[in-house]
């Protein structure tokens, strides 16, 4: 798995129940932004194999 960058960490729960990490909706938009960025790479070098459930549950 890649390192989580340091502007997200407080605001994404790192359940084990959702396939990638999910950001909270307290995120500002520049965090979005990153998580969106951090999230595309994950798919991008399949770090993560559980992208088959949704990103999303809320």
């Amino acid at each position: 798995m890649l390192p989580i960058p340091l502007e997200i960490i407080d605001v994404i729960d790192l359940n084990n129940k959702y396939p990638v990490p999910a950001l909270k909706r307290t995120a500002t938009d520049k965090q979005k932004i990153i998580y969106a960025d951090f999230i595309n790479e994950l798919m991008k070098n399949g770090t993560c194999d559980r992208f088959d459930e949704p990103f999303f549950k809320h």
